[in-house]
Parts: C-alpha cells; structure tokens; sequence
C-alpha cells in the first residue's frame, strides 16, 4: 500500500483560510482523499471538478496511483506518469517508473480495475524493475487482462 501524505505536499493556508478548507472538506466528504490529493491547493484555487467526480491531476500527490507528470509535485525521482486520449476516446496511462516502485504491478493493476476500468494502463519498458518483475510480465493472468497492456517503445 502507498504511502499517506496526508500532511505532506500540502498548499499553505492562512488560519481562516484553513477554517473555510476544512468545513468545504467536510460538506464534500473529501477528508480521505488528503492522504494522495492536495485539496488545499485545489480548494484554493477554486478548481472545479469534472463531470467524473474527479479533480485535475495539478494536484495529485507522488503517492496517488495516476500521479502524473502534470502534478505540480512531479520533478526529480519523482516523475508521474502521463495520460493521452487514446483511440475511440479512450484514456490511456503510461506509468512511469515511479508509479510501478510505488504500487507494482499487481497494485497498478487492480487500481485501474477498481477504479479505472474504461482506461488503459501502460507500463513502458524501463518502467519495471526487471529483477522483481519479470515473471509478472510474462504471466499469463496479466497478459490477459484487458485493462492492462504492455508495450515497447522502443
């Protein structure tokens, strides 16, 4: 299980301003979501969210599952993945490898099936440590799977 940043990678508010976050947070019950979204930072910024309950990616922390390179988290070792508009609009994740080291492969993968299913997952070559995944990458049960696919880029 990944890490909780509940009180890491958080956007600074000023006294008042943390009264009026916590009482938004609360009448949005999105108190939970802290530990891998910064929703001071959204709340601040008055983002909205989309028509899918969710929030932009600015503001994923490096421990949530899609954590993409659009966070304003994402830089050093730490470099989120990225999503593109696949084919018939479909949405695509290609996982970068700090997804993989945070998650695995069997945590990527059930994550976009609970909670991503009309998404696809990529993991590109160079994003799996081959010393601890190379026997999940040829196994058939995740070969399988449709909501998780492999490819390489090169």
């Amino acid at each position: 299980m990944e890490d909780d940043y509940t009180y890491q990678f958080n956007t600074s508010l000023t006294p008042d301003e943390e009264i009026l976050f916590r009482r938004w947070a609360e009448q949005q019950r999105r108190l939970s979501d802290l530990r891998d979204y910064d929703l001071r930072g959204a709340w601040k910024a008055r983002v909205a969210q989309g028509d899918n309950g969710h929030l932009p990616d600015t503001y994923k922390k490096p421990n949530h599952p899609t954590f993409s390179a659009e966070s304003q988290y994402s830089r050093g070792d730490m470099v989120g993945g990225r999503w593109e508009e696949g084919e018939g609009g479909k949405w695509v994740f290609w996982a970068s490898p700090h997804n993989v080291r945070n998650y695995g492969v069997d945590g990527l993968q059930a994550y976009f099936r609970d909670n991503e299913p009309d998404a696809s997952l990529i993991l590109q070559q160079g994003a799996i440590d081959p010393m601890n995944e190379l026997d999940r990458i040829f196994s058939p049960r995740i070969a399988n799977n449709t909501a998780l696919r492999y490819q390489n880029t090169r």
